[in-house]
């Protein structure tokens, strides 16, 4: 289930600088400045204006991938498209399901096995809120 959404801020952009092997092979950061940046938001986020982040609350959805405090990158730019991962508005909650496409239209998977899995038609855009890009979790 999802519950707390937050959008991406551009002005809030932290930047892990370069690391590089000292003589004992332990990490230590580059002193010559910002050159050479990882920036993780430049992975994961790939329209600023329509991305959104949002942690998991509860284990319903470990079937599809997520699992209870993963955080989850939704792209709200994007057309959903077949067996991806997408927030969906069920039964007035936002749920982690998969899309899936068949010959009469559209299927939403949800992660629980003990749910049914909800049929609509072609107008598959309107209990999609947005499409996950990707999924964030500690091993």
């Amino acid at each position: 289930m999802i519950t707390d959404t937050y959008q991406f801020k551009t002005e809030d952009l932290s930047v892990i600088n370069k690391m590089e092997r000292t003589k004992k092979d332990y990490p230590a950061p580059v002193r010559n400045g910002l050159g050479n940046c990882l920036n993780l938001n430049d992975y994961v986020v790939r329209h600023p204006e329509s991305t959104f982040f949002t942690k998991v609350e509860g284990s319903d959805d470990e079937r599809l991938g997520v699992r209870q405090g993963d955080i989850l990158v939704i792209d709200r730019s994007l057309a959903p498209r077949h067996n991806c991962l997408v927030i969906a508005r069920v039964e007035a909650e936002y749920r982690v399901c998969r899309l899936l496409k068949e010959q009469d239209g559209w299927v939403l998977e949800q992660g629980s096995s003990k749910q049914v899995p909800i049929k609509f038609g072609e107008n598959f855009h309107s209990p999609v809120w947005g499409c996950i890009t990707h999924v964030i979790h500690a091993l």
